[in-house]
């Protein structure tokens, strides 16, 4: 986020997530959540499920949705080290839509899907959660109304702390899918 939208949200513009609650403050701002107090156990829509469950589904926190298709799925990593607990993940069926051309690209329909993680030491609670992003990048022309298909698989090189995240074209940080 802009400096003048930490300033109006309150946020703290060098934290990524400034409440602590697992989301970072540009999620919790598009989906109407508080960026700014840890309020993911709430279920403001009164739907038996509390905003981090709707938020990690895909569900919007504030209305009586149905599930969304895409879905998340930890694994974990059976090459991780003795005594470590390693986890890879998935993410499936994100939903691709047309859009209008954006500067820099080459046509129009370009999707970036922001994929973050985030690390937390259970023995050391007190070190801060380090956050990190990678961009995926793909285009949906206009004319196509189907789904998107095929996979992607990010590397831990993809990924790159949110205060370093260049999106642009021709050299960015985005995994480009063809």
């Amino acid at each position: 986020m802009s400096w003048c939208e930490e300033d109006l949200y309150g946020t703290d513009d060098h934290l990524v997530d400034t409440d602590g609650d697992g989301v970072p403050d540009p999620v919790e701002v598009r989906l109407w959540t508080e960026p700014c107090e840890d309020d993911m156990t709430a279920d403001p829509d009164s739907d038996g499920r509390d905003s981090l469950t709707e938020i990690r589904q895909g569900t919007d926190p504030r209305s009586r949705d149905q599930a969304a298709q895409i879905t998340y799925r930890l694994v974990p990593d059976a090459d991780a080290p003795a005594g470590t607990l390693c986890l890879d993940f998935e993410v499936s069926r994100p939903a691709l839509v047309p859009t209008l051309q954006r500067e820099g690209a080459s046509g129009p329909g370009v999707n970036d899907i922001l994929v973050w993680s985030s690390a937390v030491y259970p023995d050391h609670r007190s070190i801060p959660r380090r956050y990190r992003v990678a961009c995926v990048r793909f285009t949906h022309p206009a004319e196509d109304e189907s789904q998107a298909g095929g996979s992607v698989e990010l590397t831990d090189a993809d990924f790159v702390s949110p205060e370093s995240l260049d999106m642009g074209f021709g050299g960015g940080h985005c995994v480009v899918v063809e």
